[in-house]
Parts: C-alpha cells; structure tokens; sequence
C-alpha cells in the first residue's frame, strides 16, 4: 500500500516500511539538510514544541518498524519496556539492526543473557536523553547528556548529523512521549564492559562501524589456520552458526537463544531445521513475538521452536518423498507439493538445503504453530494467553520473489 504525502513547510516526502512488508509515505524534517554547519553552539537544551498527542508510544512505533527488531529484544530483554513507552518527553537515539551485527561476534547474545540485564540496561539507557530533542534543536548544541550520566558529542558535518560518531541516519520521528532518531551505530560507552553468559567479561570499543558487519566472520569450531592446500575444504558451520550469520534470520537468532535452545542447534547432530525468516515471525499477531521472548514464558518458545526441528537430516528430495515428519516436540508435520513448490504444514519453503556440520536447514515463509498451542500474551502481571491458529502466514506470500525450493 501506499498514500501520498502532504508534508509541511520544511519537511520531505519519504517511504517507510511497516511490520507487513507494507510501503506508505511519511514526512521528514529538513531542518539538518538545509541548515548551514554551526559554530560555537551553545550547550543548553532548548527544545522544540510539536504537537504528538494522537502518536502511538515510542516503544509502540520501534516495535513495530523491521529495522528495529534487535533493539526492540534489548529494550525487553532489558526491562525497559514501560521506560521508553510511558516515560514522557524524552529522546532515543535508536541503533538499526545493522548497528547491532556490527558488534563484535557474540556481544548480542551475552547483553541479552538474563544474568547481564544490568549492563543492558546501562548500554541503552546510554541511547535516552531527556526532553525531547529534535533535529533544529540538536545541531545547536555541542552535547547532550543521557540518562546513564555520559556525555554525547554532537557534530554537524556538512548535511549529516552525528551523536559520538554515529550517523544521524533519520531524524525527527514523533511519538506520543518524544522522538527519536535512527542510527548507524551502537553508542558503547568508554570503558563499557561486555559480560558473557557465564561470568566472563570483555571490553568493548567505543564505536562499531557497519563496514565491520560486511566482514565475513570465522566459524566458531574453527581451530587452526586453513592450510596452503587449494584442494582441502573449509568445515562447515553448524547449524545455529549458519542461521546467526543470515540477516533474514535475525529474529530466529533471537528467540533460539531466549529459549535456551543454543546449544541444541550447535551440538545436536542429524538434525533438519525448518527455519522462519523475519517477515514470517513479523506476521505473528500483535504481541505475540513480545511475549513469547519473556523470560517467564521460555517453556512455551521451547515448544514453539522445537517445532521446527526433526531428529533426522533430510534434503528436499527426501522430504518430497514423504508425506509427513515427527518433529522434536512431538507432533507431526505434514509435508506436501504442488508442482514445484513444498510445503510444511502450510508454510511454503522458499529456498532448501542449506548444508550445515550436524544437520542442514530451509528457509520457510511462515511460523508452524501446532494445533492448540496457547500465546501468552504480556509478561508478568499482563500475562493472559490465546489460542493460535494452526498457521501463521506471511501476509504478502502470494506475491513473493524469493528463490524457488530447487537450488
């Protein structure tokens, strides 16, 4: 879908992209782009008044914008979920999910270990500055201070905004308590140390650049160096390690470690994955997603997951031999062709075979949920549940450009 924009003096046309794929119009200020650089900018926080009465809460509209999914896991993982939707007048500096690939390898899984809520906390509040800053008023100011108690620089470069380095990528989105602004980095306080799952702790650099994420990254069970041989093969990775790699899988990253299932994707061998792709888990009912990432309602995510996951490797030619598959939580699948096109349940496989070291995977368009299976829905004193329907589909499935199940 889309509408026209009626933007106001002073603002821009632009296409955003809704939680089903969705194109529509939205107006962005043009008050950095048209603004010359300043020169000894006072300091003080004068603010701009906007009228955001009849916008939804700034947890609402991150939640709901693709681009956002690692962080809207943090703010959650975090504890912070009712801090960046009730608190009013308030600014977010928000990081895209790119900001977070471009982390070290396994700095997101370890922030959002239960045991580290804490220095999540201190990383994303390191991200809130109180009031509501817009673009006219931060390029007249040389800093800001968050809510962590750190000092962030602010520059004006030629057209471009930065916050301690990272790129203003979008600014000047309203919401009902605020606004905030899309970023191309993490903003790692000095000193900032990264807890692992267990106790360890590492440092972390103060900026992580998305030229970093583009760099291939080596396999966790690699060992030694490759030898000069041209004809020796690299290990494959396993099977959690390929889907981690894969942006499309972002949000199955994310739920296969709020679940505890880790290690069962790494270790486990013989093992076939049917693998949702974000916009499958996009199409969830409102909430759902959220809920299920609660610490208190693992067992169900368990449950969820293990659904696609059977205790036998097969490739698409197996699969089209059968007519159905035991899953890990027990029940089964039904597996089925038309023409060219397999099917699980009623989730089309859009690309197959994906080799890993101890089983292999593909790539689906939709969550298999079982029949009966109840979503809670909320955490904690908001918790009620409602049955799923059997099939959760992507919305826009009819229409799809992805690669065909053959390879």
């Amino acid at each position: 879908t889309y509408r026209p924009c009626n933007c106001k003096p002073g603002a821009t046309a632009h296409d955003d992209v809704d939680r089903n794929g969705c194109t529509y119009c939205s107006c962005l200020s043009n008050s950095v782009t048209t603004r010359a650089p300043v020169t000894d900018r006072p300091t003080t926080q004068g603010t701009t008044t906007k009228d955001t009465s009849d916008l939804d809460n700034m947890f609402a509209t991150i939640k709901n914008r693709p681009v956002f999914e690692t962080l809207t896991a943090a703010i959650r993982a975090a504890g912070l979920r009712d801090t960046v939707r009730t608190t009013d007048d308030i600014t977010l500096f928000a990081p895209n999910d790119r900001a977070f690939a471009a982390l070290p390898e396994g700095t997101v899984e370890n922030l959002l270990c239960e045991e580290n809520q804490d220095a999540l906390q201190e990383l994303l509040l390191n991200h809130v500055v109180s009031p509501a800053l817009f673009a006219e008023d931060l390029v007249d100011m040389d800093s800001v201070e968050s809510i962590s108690g750190n000092e962030l620089t602010l520059e004006v470069e030629g057209d471009t905004l930065f916050v301690n380095g990272a790129e203003v990528i979008r600014a000047d989105k309203a919401v009902s308590n605020g606004v905030f602004h899309k970023i191309d980095q993490v903003l790692v306080p000095e000193g900032f140390v990264v807890p692992s799952c267990g106790g360890d702790t590492t440092e972390e650099p103060e900026s992580s650049t998305e030229e970093e994420s583009s760099t291939e990254e080596p396999t966790e069970d690699a060992t030694e160096e490759p030898t000069e041989d041209a004809t020796t093969e690299e290990p494959l990775p396993n099977l959690f390690k390929n889907i981690k790699d894969r942006p499309v899988f972002e949000t199955l990253k994310i739920a296969l470690k709020a679940a505890d299932l880790k290690k069962t994707l790494k270790n486990t061998e013989g093992i076939t994955v049917f693998a949702p792709n974000d916009k499958a888990f996009n199409a969830l009912p409102a909430g759902a997603l959220d809920a299920l990432l609660c610490p208190e309602n693992q067992d169900a995510l368990q449950e969820l997951l293990l659904t696609h996951v059977v205790a036998e490797e097969l490739s698409a030619e197996d699969l089209k031999e059968t007519s159905s598959v035991e899953n890990l939580a027990g029940t089964d699948l039904t597996i089925r062709t038309r023409g060219d096109q397999l099917y699980v349940n009623d989730a089309s496989v859009l690309s197959t075979d994906r080799e890993s070291s101890n089983g292999r995977f593909h790539k689906i368009d939709a969550v298999i949920i079982p029949r009966g299976f109840v979503i809670p829905a909320g955490c904690g004193d908001e918790a009620t549940t409602t049955e799923a329907p059997a099939t959760t589909r992507a919305t826009t499935r009819a229409t799809t450009t992805e690669a065909p199940t053959t390879r």
